[in-house]
């Protein structure tokens, strides 16, 4: 967060140079921001009631006005639905300078960016967690223990 405040020139401070481990920024002297993206899922496996709760939890939670600010209040994590941000930046100083240097810049960086194996880390870790869950449950702790070694060995290359 500093990194972002400094580089908008609200707190003083050096910019620290990545390195050619970032992707190009269409405004190199402008801020960006890392935006990887959160998700929810309702497991069709699960019972048609609590499918319904889960689908109730979720809309309210991504609607509920009132609990949006909680959670801003409580954290100091944007809540999941940019629709109340202004609202929330209106109120609060922090939240507007935080949408100034970090959550409306036009550069994104994605998580991926961070090491240039990430797309084999990716790969390795979904046929570990498929392989696991897909077998026998009195297998998982031993296909995961396997998948972990060859994850370890490929990484070491």
């Amino acid at each position: 967060m500093v990194g972002h405040l400094q580089r908008s020139g609200q707190v003083e401070g050096r910019r620290q140079d990545r390195g050619s481990a970032l992707p190009a920024r269409s405004q190199p002297d402008q801020n960006f921001a890392w935006d990887d993206i959160w998700g929810w899922a309702i497991p069709k496996s699960i019972p048609p009631e609590r499918k319904k709760l889960a689908k109730e939890m979720l809309a309210a939670m991504m609607v509920d006005e009132e609990g949006q600010m909680k959670l801003w209040k409580a954290t100091g994590a944007p809540p999941p639905n940019t629709q109340f941000w202004p609202k929330i930046a209106a109120q609060d100083p922090f939240m507007k300078l935080l949408q100034e240097a970090v959550l409306r810049s036009p550069d994104k960086v994605r998580g991926a960016y961070y090491f240039p194996q990430w797309p084999a880390v990716h790969k390795a870790f979904n046929d570990a967690v498929t392989k696991a869950v897909t077998g026998k449950r009195e297998d998982i702790a031993k296909v995961l223990s396997e998948m972990r070694a060859a994850g370890q060995q490929g990484g070491a290359q």
